[in-house]
């Protein structure tokens, strides 16, 4: 059973990160201040969140340390995404929705939510099996979609 769970949690942890598009690098073109930041930090999660459901799905080398080191990184991030998008930092080339500004407690909210499940997957990391660390990572992913789906323009 437990199995069964930690397939169908990573699989789901796989769908959640095709939030990201491809070639986000042109999307950075012309950002400058606050908004490269975000977007900076933004890839860089995404970057650590891929390589870390390779490294769960087998398709890499498992490397325990990365793992930690990625999580707590994203809860970095996370706690600096209110910071990150202050009001009228919302212009090209913002991949940023006017939702974050008219419902700034949720998206607040959010973050510390990333931040929190970030932390936990970091201290699981420790001493959990691989394979029980897929619905900590999933945990992770599916806040990264919930944001990405209200406040991240659509592609």
């Amino acid at each position: 059973m437990l199995e069964r769970t930690a397939y169908l949690a990573f699989a789901f942890a796989l769908l959640t990160l095709g939030i990201w598009p491809q070639g986000v690098s042109t999307a950075h073109e012309g950002a400058t201040g606050v908004v490269k930041e975000r977007m900076e930090a933004m890839k860089g999660m995404e970057e650590r969140m891929k390589a870390m459901a390779a490294m769960l799905k087998g398709e890499r080398q498992w490397n325990l340390p990365y793992i930690e080191t990625s999580a707590r990184q994203i809860a970095q991030h996370a706690n600096d995404l209110p910071r990150l998008f202050p009001t009228g930092s919302d212009g090209h080339p913002s991949e940023a929705l006017p939702s974050i500004w008219q419902e700034k407690q949720r998206f607040e909210q959010l973050a510390k939510e990333l931040s929190g499940k970030a932390m936990k997957l970091a201290a699981l990391s420790k001493a959990t099996p691989q394979a029980e660390l897929i619905p900590p990572f999933s945990a992770v992913a599916k806040t990264c979609k919930a944001c990405h789906g209200d406040f991240r323009k659509k592609k």
